[in-house]
C-alpha cells in the first residue's frame, strides 16, 4: 500500500534505514503483534511497536493499574490507578500512534483462552511474571506453530530469547517443567529495578520488529542475558531443540493445551475447576481483610501463618506465628479443610497467591491486606 504523506514524515527515519524503507514500513503497519501482560515487560513492548507503526497490536491483561506499578511499569499513569491495565495501556497506544488498531482483552491468558486469542497474530511478545504462563504460551505457540518472544527479569538482571518454529529450541527445551511455587522467585518477590524492564522489553519490540522486517539475527537457538550491576550482556547458544522436549520433542506428550498441565501441583484439577476466575477475584478481595478483622479472626482460633522470607523476620512476627518457608508450604495442603488459615507476607505478594491456591482448593483462608507491614503500623 501506499504511505499518506503523514505516514512518510511519521516514519521517515524507518525509510532511510536500509532493511526497512518504504517495503519494510508497510510489512510493520501490515503486521498483528500480540502482548500478553501489559506491565513491566509489556510496557516498552507495546510503546516502542506503536510508535514503529505495528498495524495491529493485541494486549491482553486482567489486572488493574495499582500505586506499586509505577515504578517501573512506565506505559501506566497514575491517574490511572484503579482502572484496567489493557484499556490504560490501550489509551497510550493512541496517544503515541492513533493509526494503530488496538484490541484489549481484559483478561488472564488461560488454557481455554489462550490457542483463541494468539490464532491471528503475527508475532507474540511474553511479558507476564509467572511460570505456569510461560509455559503455557510456550507451548500455544509451539503447536500453533506461532513464533514469539520470552522474557524473564529479577532484580538487576534479565534474559530474552526467541522461539521460531523450526529454528531452534523453545522454552521448554530450555527449563522442562513448571517449578513448584515458591522454588523460585519472580520479580513481584525478588523485587527488580524500574529499568531493567525498560533494557529487556525493548530488546523484545526488536525481536519482533526484525522477525516481522525478515531483518538481521534473531535471538533463536540462544539466551541473551543482561546483569545491569557489571553492565554484562553475554549470548548463550543453545542450538539444538531437546529431544525430551515434551512439546517439540522426538518423544513429545503435549499435542494439545490441557488445563492440567497448568495450575497449581498442589492441589486436583476437579478441585481447581470447582471454582472459576471470577470466582476466585471475588474470594480473594472478600477474604483479603483489614488489620483488626484479620486480628479478630486469628483470636477465635484460626491457624496464623508467617510466610515471609527469613532474612525478614529479624524484624519480629506477629505472636503465635508459624513460619512456613516457601520450600514447606505444599504442607499447609495437608491440613484439615475446616481449619481457617490467616496468611501474611512482608507486603502481600507471596500471601494473595497461596491465598488462591488454597481458595481454589476449597480451603478456608484469609490474607492480611499489606503484610507484615502493616502490622509494623499498627504498632502504636
Amino acid at each position: 500500500m501506499a504511505l499518506t504523506d503523514k505516514q512518510i514524515e511519521r516514519y521517515s527515519r524507518h525509510l532511510i534505514l536500509q532493511g526497512v524503507g518504504i517495503e519494510g514500513q508497510n510489512k510493520l503497519c501490515e503486521s498483528k503483534v500480540l502482548v500478553i501482560g501489559a506491565g513491566g515487560l509489556g510496557s516498552p513492548s507495546i510503546m516502542y511497536l506503536a510508535a514503529s507503526g505495528i498495524g495491529t497490536i493485541g494486549i491482553v491483561d486482567g489486572d488493574d493499574v495499582d500505586l506499586s506499578n509505577m515504578q517501573r511499569q512506565i506505559i501506566h499513569k497514575e491517574e490511572n490507578i484503579g482502572t484496567s491495565k489493557a484499556e490504560s495501556a490501550a489509551r497510550r497506544v493512541k496517544e503515541i500512534n492513533p493509526e494503530v488498531q488496538v484490541r484489549i482483552y481484559q483478561e488472564r491468558i488461560t488454557p481455554d483462552n489462550i490457542m483463541e486469542r494468539i490464532k491471528e497474530y503475527d508475532f507474540i511478545i511474553d511479558g507476564v511474571d509467572n511460570f505456569a504462563t510461560k509455559f503455557l504460551i510456550n507451548d500455544a505457540c509451539v503447536l500453533a506453530k506461532k513464533p514469539f518472544c520470552h522474557a524473564g527479569i529479577r532484580e538487576f538482571y534479565g534474559q530474552v530469547m526467541t522461539y521460531v518454529p523450526g529454528q531452534g529450541p523453545c522454552y521448554r527445551c530450555l527449563f522442562e517443567e513448571i517449578p513448584k511455587d515458591g522454588d523460585v522467585d519472580n520479580c513481584s518477590t525478588a523485587g527488580v529495578i524500574g529499568s531493567i524492564p525498560g533494557i529487556i522489553g525493548s530488546i523484545q519490540a526488536l525481536e519482533a520488529q526484525k522477525y516481522l522486517l525478515g531483518v538481521g539475527e534473531l535471538l533463536t537457538g540462544k539466551i541473551l542475558t543482561f546483569d545491569g550491576l557489571t553492565m554484562k550482556f553475554r549470548t548463550v547458544k543453545i542450538e539444538d531443540s531437546s529431544p525430551d522436549c515434551r512439546v517439540c520433542g522426538e518423544q513429545a506428550d503435549i499435542f494439545q493445551i490441557r488445563r492440567e498441565e497448568y495450575v497449581p501441583t498442589t492441589c486436583s484439577l476437579q478441585q481447581e475447576n470447582e471454582t472459576t476466575e471470577q470466582q476466585l477475584q471475588e474470594q480473594i478481595k472478600e477474604r483479603t481483610l483489614s488489620y483488626q478483622k484479620f486480628m479478630q479472626g486469628v483470636a477465635k482460633g484460626g491457624v496464623l501463618i508467617d510466610l515471609r522470607e527469613e532474612e525478614h523476620t529479624r524484624f519480629g512476627a506477629i505472636p503465635k506465628a508459624v513460619f512456613i518457608s516457601a520450600k514447606e508450604q505444599e504442607r499447609l495442603f495437608e491440613l484439615p479443610k475446616e481449619d481457617k488459615l490467616y496468611l501474611y507476607c512482608q507486603r502481600g505478594e507471596k500471601s494473595e497467591k497461596l491465598l488462591r491456591q488454597l481458595l481454589a482448593c476449597g480451603y478456608d483462608a484469609y490474607q492480611l491486606q499489606g503484610g507484615y507491614l502493616t502490622h509494623l503500623a499498627n504498632m502504636v
